[in-house]
């Protein structure tokens, strides 16, 4: 006797569901994800109204992975940067002037989860709440 088909889509749904909380974000995405994020935010490190040139890496490394959450569904991840940066301010006449060079050692927590567009497309993103 074959079960009826919703009871089939309720298991298949599960397993995708299932399957989708296994995969945590490979490291290679969450460096990446912390190199498009630093520049993009310098108020955080050199302070207000600032910017950052010259950005060098000496290591970024993830220091553990946590729980996933299912009930917001999404991964944290801690996440260790050590960097430095030429930092600076502009003058209210225009110009940049330097502050100098910085150094960094960062810990990041973030949570990290993974979206599909309409086009089936995936993509790790950090959620901020």
């Amino acid at each position: 006797m074959r079960p009826p088909v919703s009871i089939m889509l309720a298991v298949l749904a599960m397993i995708v569901v299932l399957a989708g909380c296994d995969q945590k974000p490979p490291e290679s995405t969450v460096i990446e994800m912390v190199k498009e994020y630093i520049p993009k935010h310098p108020d955080g490190f050199c302070g207000f109204m600032t910017k950052m040139d010259d950005i060098q890496y000496q290591s970024i490394r993830i220091e553990e992975y946590g729980n996933y959450n299912k009930e917001r569904e999404y991964w944290p991840v801690r996440i260790r940067v050590v960097f430095s940066a030429e930092c600076g301010a502009y003058t209210f006449g225009g110009t940049w002037k330097s502050q100098g060079r910085k150094n960094w050692n960062k810990k990041f927590e973030w949570k990290l989860r993974l979206r599909e567009d309409d086009y089936g497309n995936k993509e790790w993103v950090r959620l901020e709440f």
